[in-house]
């Protein structure tokens, strides 16, 4: 008799744990909210693309012709023209040197 009472101990415990354990529930909400996280990853991702993807190219017509300004030329004149001697490193050196400057061409005289 003492080894019948442990034989059926073990085998009822497994049962009581089942009924004691609850189901499994909440599949369906997990579906749920990973559907719905997924909509809003793909909502966010359009969103980004449609307002980075910049400003709209506009058409427009051939551009209005102004009238053709008078190209003014440019001269060079003169201002110098020489050798000039460096002596700070105590030998002489004479260095040509020329400086001009650009003008247009009604102010050549001045």
């Amino acid at each position: 008799m003492a080894k019948e009472k442990p034989e059926a101990a073990p085998a009822a415990a497994p049962a009581a744990e089942e009924k004691d354990s609850p189901k499994k529930k909440g599949g369906m909400k997990m579906m749920i909210a990973t559907a719905v996280v997924v909509l809003l990853e793909v909502g966010t991702v359009g969103v980004t693309m449609k307002l980075s993807s910049g400003p709209r190219t506009v058409i427009a017509g051939p551009p209005a012709t102004a009238a053709a300004a008078a190209v003014e030329k440019d001269a060079e004149v003169k201002l110098i023209d020489a050798k000039l001697p460096n002596a700070q490193s105590g030998k002489l050196w004479l260095y040509d040197m020329q400086v001009v400057a650009k003008v247009s061409e009604k102010h050549k005289e001045r």
